[in-house]
């Protein structure tokens, strides 16, 4: 199955935070996993300001950050190809631009976005894109072929 996660998904998977078992589902190998390749960005961040506010080491982070791209588990969509969809939405929701390239790969892919980022997810579940976003604790089923 085909699934969008963003960055409060991938974050999860390297640390201890609420809703970390609902992230680590997701690694789950029947789930085919994609994102903006602008995701790269928002985790080395979430990384730094780990280490920014004292959580782990500079060394520590970097061992994340290798660990990350040792992973291979997402696919990238190149932001390029989004930029124009991602804008629109963003103007449409007056949300910050980097959240809607996510739903961006999603209606590309026809697929979901799963996100543990809650206002994203209220401003998108009360819209016309509800169908392509997922709580982080809501499954989607997996589809057997």
């Amino acid at each position: 199955m085909n699934i969008v996660v963003d960055a409060s998904v991938v974050g999860r998977w390297f640390f201890t935070e609420s809703l970390k078992d609902a992230a680590d589902h997701y690694l789950h190998p029947q789930y085919t996993r994609y994102a903006p390749d602008l995701l790269i960005h928002e985790f080395t961040s979430i990384v730094r300001h780990k280490t920014q506010v004292g959580i782990i080491t500079t060394a520590e982070g970097i061992q994340i950050i290798k660990d990350f791209e040792a992973l291979k588990a997402i696919q990238f969509i190149p932001s390029a190809d989004l930029s124009e969809k991602a804008y629109q939405i963003a103007v449409e929701f007056d949300h910050p631009v980097y959240d809607c390239f996510y739903l961006a790969v999603a209606e590309k892919l026809k697929s979901v976005l799963i996100t543990a980022d809650q206002q994203f997810f209220k401003v998108i579940k009360a819209s016309s894109y509800a169908n392509l976003i997922t709580w982080i604790e809501d499954f989607p089923k997996i589809q057997h072929e």
